[in-house]
């Protein structure tokens, strides 16, 4: 009776956690300076869809979303630095992909591009035009390849 009992109040906090997570549509100025900096750097010349804004208060943390005209999506993090661009089937500017990154692409994957990158504080994750997925760790230094 009690692991019923608990187990219902499990599932209870995390749908709540889940219904706390408020999604919403903002105008490009809401976007902390930092993302927008980055924004007019390396993408200037694409067009914005949608800038929506995923506050999510049983975390307390904010978590921005960028999606352009041809579906490529940037996610920032509340501090406006970038967490994932998915460049769907175009290339995530080389200004973006650490240096040790790119050199590492160039010698074992040449003609590939990055068409996705994720970034935490431990590691990157870089997927490459032919749908090959790398880990990275922060230094940029190679660490395996990703089964799929």
């Amino acid at each position: 009776m009690h692991h019923i009992s608990f187990l219902s109040c499990l599932v209870l906090l995390s749908n709540a956690g889940e219904s706390y997570s408020q999604d919403k549509r903002i105008s490009l100025s809401r976007l902390p300076d930092k993302s927008r900096e980055f924004l007019q750097r390396h993408y200037a010349r694409m067009n914005v869809f949608s800038v929506t804004e995923d506050v999510q208060s049983w975390f307390e943390s904010t978590v921005y979303r960028v999606v352009f005209k041809g579906g490529e999506r940037i996610k920032f993090d509340e501090s406006g630095n970038w967490s994932e661009i998915d460049a769907r089937r175009e290339a995530v500017p080389l200004s973006i992909v650490p240096t040790n990154i790119i050199t590492y692409l160039q010698r074992s994957f040449p003609r590939m591009a990055v068409t996705k990158i994720e970034r935490n504080k431990q590691r990157y994750i870089v997927a490459i035009s032919s749908g090959i997925e790398l880990e990275f760790n922060n230094k940029g230094e190679f660490l395996k390849i990703n089964q799929q």
